[in-house]
């Protein structure tokens, strides 16, 4: 197996009643906000490129010893035409919970990122710049973190009642990308 990569997006994690959710990675959609840049290095995500692991958990800022959630216990996702999207409920019990609530509220955590192995990509050269086209990566890890690669990423704290809303535009998308397959 790859070595981890990890990559962040600037789409603020919010919390509710109390959920925190956030988009963690976000498809390319030919913008600079869906691509992750460094110097010259570009990588962009291709629609329908994340699958996720069947381990896959939620962390603070990338640290494996402050695991927020898993899979297996409360946390959901949601891989939809933007990109990977989460959820968990918020515990304020939990003292890695109280301390992201308090940087979301504070403004010093907005974006999420992901860790993930690239299993299929391709290299093209684009004027001065090296770009790399993520085509397919499984998703080991998603992540609120203080500074996100991608900018189109989110994270907040939400109210359960914004989190059903939010399942059934999920229902919704996931009903339209079914028909838009069946079309091609």
């Amino acid at each position: 197996m790859s070595k981890p990569e990890y990559r962040s997006l600037a789409v603020m994690p919010t919390t509710t009643d109390q959920t925190i959710q956030g988009y963690a990675a976000t498809y390319w959609d030919g913008t600079a906000d869906t691509e992750f840049r460094q110097g010259r290095f570009v990588e962009r995500l291709l629609p329908d490129s994340l699958e996720l692991s069947p381990a896959l958990y939620a962390c603070l800022d990338h640290d494996d010893s402050r695991v927020l959630d898993h899979v297996k216990a409360t946390l959901t996702t949601v891989l939809d035409a933007r990109g990977l999207a989460y959820a968990f409920p918020l515990r304020e019990q939990d003292p890695d919970h109280s301390t992201l609530k308090a940087k979301l509220d504070g403004g010093l955590i907005t974006g999420s990122s992901v860790a993930f192995v690239i299993t299929d990509e391709d290299w093209k050269r684009e004027r001065t710049d090296q770009v790399r086209y993520v085509k397919r990566a499984t998703v080991l890890h998603v992540s609120p973190v203080y500074i996100p690669a991608y900018p189109a990423t989110s994270a907040d704290l939400r109210s359960q009642q914004n989190l059903s809303a939010l399942y059934q535009k999920y229902q919704t998308n996931l009903r339209v990308a079914r028909l838009h397959k069946l079309a091609l």
